[in-house]
């Protein structure tokens, strides 16, 4: 029994010590922007604002936000009907970036464009820094999302 009691206190203590500070930004594509929301109903704005950035990930050169928006008064983005969009043209093809929106909490996610047949599409970004080559579900709707709400 006391065995049991010590790889419980170990598992927890694990899970709590690598657990990311911040929480999963979900995106897609939409009407030709990007568009970002959290999928977290129970989230409360702490001071009604929400401040959305971005910025070209690069392992060699310091975060640099290339764009900023301050919101007031917003009802949170928690799904994709009522995303928060950025525009296409604050991204470069093919170069990784990293998003976030940030109130009380913070959320992220890193991700990459291209264009194939004259269609932008999100891919995977590869080692933090690469571009994949296949299109990728920022959405949620991949199969690891789906086993982690089991």
């Amino acid at each position: 029994m006391k065995r049991l009691i010590v790889i419980f206190i170990c598992l927890t203590s694990a899970c709590v010590a690598y657990s990311s500070p911040f929480s999963q930004l979900y995106v897609s594509l939409k009407n030709n922007h990007v568009c970002v929301y959290i999928k977290n109903p129970k989230h409360n704005l702490s001071n009604n604002e929400t401040l959305i950035y971005l910025g070209k990930i690069d392992e060699n050169i310091e975060f640099t936000s290339s764009y900023s928006k301050t919101y007031k008064n917003l009802k949170m983005p928690i799904n994709e009907e009522n995303c928060l969009q950025i525009p296409l043209s604050h991204f470069e093809i093919g170069k990784p970036y990293e998003i976030w929106l940030e109130t009380h909490e913070e959320y992220k996610q890193r991700i990459c464009l291209s264009k194939s047949s004259n269609q932008i599409q999100l891919v995977e970004v590869i080692d933090g820094y690469t571009c994949g080559k296949e299109q990728y579900d920022y959405s949620g709707s991949n199969i690891f999302e789906k086993l982690q709400i089991f």
